[in-house]
């Protein structure tokens, strides 16, 4: 499994990104998704999967707006007032509502 999966962790704030990744998981709250949405995408290769969590359901639509550029809505999931969204990452210029 050491050689399939690598975890990394960084600040998106002050750190350089990591390399880009299939997978990119960020627990955040829907103002810093919406603040970090581009610095997030760029950690995702081309149609990596963005899982989007610790928003809450009303903060949705921004978050997906703020997201538009970089990535494409596959699923939104409830649990309560919570909710987590899984986006596909795709090349710059195209709109996330399709």
């Amino acid at each position: 499994v050491d050689q399939t999966v690598s975890l990394r962790q960084a600040d998106l704030t002050t750190a350089t990104p990591p390399p880009p990744a299939d997978i990119v998981c960020a627990n955040l709250t829907g103002a810093v998704h919406c603040q970090l949405a581009a610095q997030i995408s760029a950690c995702a290769v081309a149609e990596g999967a963005l899982i989007l969590g610790g928003l809450t359901a009303d903060q949705e639509v921004a978050v997906i707006d703020a997201f538009a550029a970089s990535a494409r809505l596959e699923e939104s999931l409830r649990e309560g007032e919570w909710s987590c969204l899984i986006l596909r990452a795709r090349a710059r210029g195209h709109a996330l509502h399709e």
